[in-house]
This record gives C-alpha cells, structure tokens and sequence, in this order.
C-alpha cells in the first residue's frame, strides 16, 4: 500500500479553516485454494474536506465540517466469480456515527484481518468498497454544544452478471466451487445501490473544566442496497425499509 496525504491551515484570532486531502492504493494477491481463483487486492481510495470553526462572540463558536471519501469496491466476473477486492486497507478507521460505526462496525472498504482479507458487503459488520458523503454543524453556546452530523452511504462494488441472470434466477444456477455459495451470486444485484443514510443529533453540557455531560441521538434509514431480498445464509445483514435508531449517554472526566 501507498499513499499522500496534505493539508493547508488558515487561523485568524477568531477563525480556523482546515482543508484537507490524500489518496492511497493498494496492490497484491489473495492467495486461494487451488480449486478457486486468486483475488487481487488491486484498488484507489481519495477523498478531503474542510474543517472551520469561527467563534461569533466571547463563549459562543459556530463549527462546520464536510468531507467525501471514494474507496474501490469488489469485482466478480460474469459468472459470478470475484476476480478482484478492490481497495485493501489496514483496517483504518470505521465510517458513520453512532448507528454504522459504534453499533454495525462499519469500515468503508475491504480490509486486512488475521484470516487474510475481510471483505464482506452482505454483513450487518460491513467491511466493503463505498463512496461517504459527510456534512456536520456544531454550535458551543456558553458550554452547551448543540451538533447534527450527516451521512450518506453508496456501495462501490460492481459484478459482471447480466441481468437477464438476475431477473430469471439462473444466477442461482451458476457453477459453486466447493465452499462457495451461490446464494451469494444472485445478492450481488445489489452491488452500486445506496446503502442508505444517517442523521446524529448530539448535545453536551460541561459541567466544569473537569466533567462533562454528553447525549446522541441516532437513526439509519436503509437505501436501495437493503431493499434488494437475500438469502441470510451469506451474512447477517438486514434487508427491508425500516430505519434504525439508537441513543446513548454518559458523562467525561478529565484530569
């Protein structure tokens, strides 16, 4: 793997900008039993954004932040086969908020475990090639923070099938190495859809220098790629509309 990255800082007494961008790729082999075909591991990821937080007056700050991130999906060929993992990181870090990254686990593209490469787009834990558009606001009123982040997700990944195969099933009809499931063939119609969205509405309240109170509210609402039925028997996804939500609170000590 390879890969830049840059950044250009612009600070005034009250005002901080930072914009920001990199790219990297990755490059290599999956070695697989010889009765299935080696996957390479061949694949770009880039993105940027800004980051700026002005402060209005004394002990009010408005802060604001965008960012988009394009990162290789998984090729299969037309006989459904995968030739190809796309993009392969180190396992960076994960994607979203409190919904996709601290409840699913999300990462936004294939990435390196101890059992070689995870790269599993059907799992409720999905590690697999997306593009994420980010915006977020925040606002610190006299130590009460007020901020919504945004996200939306797009599957990368991208299968040669046609779909007269998807549409009359003969997909499911498709040569399975052993161990291969041919369940997993028919799913990859989904493959380019959305993935879906999330909106996290947060508030913070510091008590003092050294304890502060934190609340998120959040929900995903599920794209195009979940309306698409599966078999469960290739991952632990969901499939369907309806949106999930979560909350969580606590507080932060410092010393």
């Amino acid at each position: 793997m390879a890969g830049a990255r840059t950044s250009v800082q612009y600070i005034t007494e009250d005002l901080e900008v930072n914009v920001y961008g990199e790219f990297a790729m990755s490059q290599g082999v999956d070695r697989k039993p010889e009765y299935l075909e080696d996957v390479n591991t061949d694949g770009s990821a880039f993105g940027g954004g800004l980051v700026a937080n002005y402060r209005l007056v004394e002990n009010v700050t408005l802060g604001l932040a965008g960012d988009f991130y394009h990162f290789d999906g998984a090729e299969y060929g037309s006989n459904g086969w995968q030739y190809s993992h796309g993009f392969v990181s180190f396992k960076g870090a994960r994607t979203g908020g409190l919904a996709l990254d601290r409840h699913f686990g999300w990462h936004s593209s294939a990435h390196i475990d101890r059992s070689g490469v995870a790269n599993t787009p059907h799992d409720g834990r999905r590690s697999a090639g997306s593009d994420v558009i980010h915006a977020g606001v925040s606002v610190d009123l006299f130590g009460v923070g007020l901020a919504a982040q945004y996200w939306i997700l797009s599957d990368t990944s991208n299968s040669f099938i046609s779909q007269e195969d998807f549409d009359s099933g003969a997909c499911e009809d498709f040569f399975a190495p052993f161990e291969e499931n041919t369940n997993d063939y028919c799913a990859s119609e989904r493959f380019g859809e959305d993935l879906g969205s999330e909106l996290d509405l947060s508030l913070t309240f510091a008590a003092s220098d050294f304890l502060q109170f934190y609340t998120t509210y959040a929900t995903f609402t599920p794209g195009a790629f979940y309306e698409l039925e599966y078999d469960p028997s290739i991952g632990s996804a969901f499939s369907g509309h309806d949106p999930f939500w979560g909350i969580t609170f606590g507080a932060v000590t410092q010393f």
